[in-house]
């Protein structure tokens, strides 16, 4: 089972991985050059915090999945630890 140690690591990782993205879509320059391309972050405070947690658990949860998947190649053999 996951231990609340590892979880927090995940979870921290997950903050690092979406920033860059965070940082181009709230960008007021590029939001008036491409609205269409820019924007899907809202301007509001509180739906803007809820799409940054949900970003942030999309990222965890994609790496818990990633993590499993490979852990489970190697149960089935073991020759796939060494693409891995």
């Amino acid at each position: 089972m996951i231990k609340l140690e590892q979880m927090k690591y995940i979870f921290r990782f997950a903050l690092t991985l979406h920033p860059s993205s965070y940082d181009f879509d709230t960008d007021p320059v590029k939001r008036k050059e491409t609205p269409d391309f820019y924007g899907y972050i809202p301007d509001k405070g509180i739906a803007r915090h809820l799409l940054l947690v949900c970003i942030s658990l999309n990222s965890a949860l994609l790496l818990l999945v990633r993590a499993f998947s490979g852990a489970m190649l190697m149960l089935v053999s073991k020759r796939y630890s060494t693409i891995l």
